[in-house]
């Protein structure tokens, strides 16, 4: 699905009923290498009809999973950086 975001940063793909979602980090977080955190989604059902543009994937999948990611990449020793 992300071969059609090839290359970029942020984006949407339709494959289907499906929408790949792929978006910087909405925090600033980095690698250990100063380079923005990208994250991929797959997005199915109901939700993936209401994203057309990366600003709705933003608004609708990111509060579903900012906790999980938070509590991954704040801690001390996040991912990437060790």
């Amino acid at each position: 699905m992300f071969e059609a975001l090839s290359g970029e940063r942020e984006g949407i793909a339709r494959r289907g009923d499906d929408v790949g979602l792929r978006l910087l980090d909405p925090e600033g977080r980095t690698d250990r290498a100063g380079r923005p955190i990208q994250h991929d989604f797959v997005v199915s059902g109901a939700l993936a009809e209401q994203i057309h543009s990366v600003a709705d994937g933003l608004a609708l999948v990111w509060p579903v999973v900012a906790a999980e990611y938070a509590r991954c990449w704040d801690r001390a020793d996040p991912p990437g950086r060790g």
